[in-house]
């Protein structure tokens, strides 16, 4: 069996198992000829999933917009990645931060553990920096994966820049000559008129959610912050994910090759593990996953100009539990790896 009917049999079997109800895939080749897209399920009751539909990239953000802002600011001398601006942190620089070994604990749940408001999104931004900067830092330089930093780096990115987060993540995009296509939805806002967005389902407060970020603690921030927040349908998602394969493979100014750079180091980017759902993946991918179900991985080692993978699920909607995801995600990397 060729790639592309081995992926629509696994992406039809993902839904068959209710992994998720909206499932769009797209391996692209370095050539619009061999790119595969498939666009399966429903976003909501009576809308089927297809080129429109756009999904909650939750942490994609990471690399999306704070990942590629920060490389942006330190190619403008607006940031150093040896720095250390969070006096509390003594192992937070920005290069610990982005790699996930600055000691920060892996999460914390401020909408629970502290009264934030519905419509006062400053105040919580101020209530919630003040504690984040309070949390220690564990004494260790292993890789714990945190939210916590990142969260961090999209007020410090605002401190910086003096401009609101989204202005500078778009400002990002357009200096890797992208169109700034992804969206957020601002908290306080009424999502009526979004029919293309694939509803989620927050099981932490039992709430369905449609064109408002499942996030909690983003929620609670506005609708954006540094880990979370963006949303995007499956072409703006793999175009970025090309980019940053250019980025990689054949940088054409300073900014690009902070990029690639970053990339190679695992700063922003996740890197495949030995267990993991990419495991079979070659050592120089490099990519993201997010919560909701989504996920981006380039390879620059597969084929002649490497392939990029973006998966984008509302895996959320059907359940919490991990293990219908991982065994998508790994079913996806094996065929393309042996059947592209």
């Amino acid at each position: 069996m060729t790639c592309k009917p081995l992926l629509i049999n696994i992406v039809k079997e993902a839904l068959h198992k209710r992994i998720a109800s909206s499932i769009s895939l797209m391996v692209s080749c370095g050539s619009t000829k061999q790119d595969i897209t498939i666009h399966e399920g429903i976003t909501s009751p009576g809308l089927i999933t297809n080129e429109h539909t756009v999904y909650d990239l939750a942490s994609l953000t990471k690399i999306i917009g704070t990942t590629v802002a920060v490389a942006k600011a330190i190619n403008d001398g607006v940031m150093n990645l040896d720095e250390s601006p969070f006096l509390a942190w003594s192992h937070g620089s920005i290069k610990t931060l982005l790699a996930h070994t600055a000691g920060l604990p892996a999460h914390k749940r401020f909408f629970e553990d502290m009264t934030l408001y519905e419509h006062d999104f400053r105040k919580n931004r101020q209530l919630i920096e003040q504690a984040l900067l309070h949390i220690p830092t564990a004494k260790t330089t292993e890789r714990i994966y945190s939210d916590l930093g990142f969260i961090a780096l999209g007020f410090l990115l605002e401190e910086r820049l003096q401009k609101p987060l989204f202005t500078i993540f778009s400002e990002a995009w357009r200096a890797l000559n992208l169109a700034d296509n992804f969206i957020w939805y601002p908290s306080h806002v009424s999502p009526e008129h979004s029919p293309h967005v694939a509803e989620t389902f927050c099981h932490a407060r039992n709430l369905g959610r449609r064109a408002q970020v499942h996030d909690a603690n983003c929620h609670f921030l506005g609708g954006l912050a540094g880990h979370a927040g963006l949303f995007g349908n499956l072409a703006v998602t793999a175009s970025f994910g090309a980019r940053l394969l250019h980025c990689y493979k054949h940088p054409q100014n300073n900014f690009e090759q902070t990029i690639g750079q970053f990339a190679r180091q695992g700063l922003g980017f996740d890197k495949p593990t030995p267990d993991g759902s990419n495991y079979c993946l070659s050592p120089g991918s490099f990519g993201h996953f997010g919560y909701t179900g989504v996920s981006l991985w380039i390879d620059p080692a597969i084929k002649p100009n490497g392939v990029v993978i973006t998966l984008l699920t509302n895996r959320i909607n059907e359940s919490d539990a991990p293990q219908g995801i991982f065994w998508l995600r790994k079913a996806v990397n094996e065929a393309v790896k042996n059947y592209l």
